[in-house]
């Protein structure tokens, strides 16, 4: 009964800390999704999007996603399975799609904060030259 006492009395006697937000990627704090819930709000399934592991932002893994060209899922949106290029660094690992693994294991979220889908057959498999999106205005914190 005591340590309940105390949280109490802490609780309502300390004011509330309010910690500045910090930005994930190109969203404030977003929500956790598979690789198929990402897809299914995607339009066409998500073909011809770039998505990446949340995880690989952490890990400093830059210019490395997958270029999304065939996809089935599941009526709900949850499950499925999805095929696409690797693309590592900026260059296409394989020339043919492959099965993505992880798909429910990990989080998935878009490769830009302005979606936009990438070319279906780039010259040389070189996706560098790709369109990129205007870079989001930075975003003020209030002090």
């Amino acid at each position: 009964m005591l340590p309940t006492l105390i949280l109490r009395a802490a609780s309502t006697s300390a004011a509330k800390v309010v910690l500045p937000v910090q930005s994930i990627g190109h969203r404030v704090l977003p929500p956790r999704q598979s690789l198929y819930q990402v897809l299914a709000r995607l339009p066409n399934d998500g073909i011809g999007f770039g998505l990446l592991q949340t995880r690989w932002r952490g890990k400093q893994i830059l210019d490395s996603y997958w270029h999304i060209s065939r996809v089935k899922l599941r009526a709900d949106g949850t499950r499925g399975r999805a095929w696409g290029k690797l693309v590592c660094v900026g260059r296409v690992v394989s020339q043919e799609p492959e099965k993505i693994s992880g798909g429910l294991k990990y989080f998935w979220t878009t490769i830009s904060p302005n979606v936009i889908p990438l070319p279906k057959n780039p010259p040389g498999g070189d996706l560098s030259s790709a369109p990129k999106p205007p870079e989001a205005a930075p975003r003020r914190v209030p002090t």
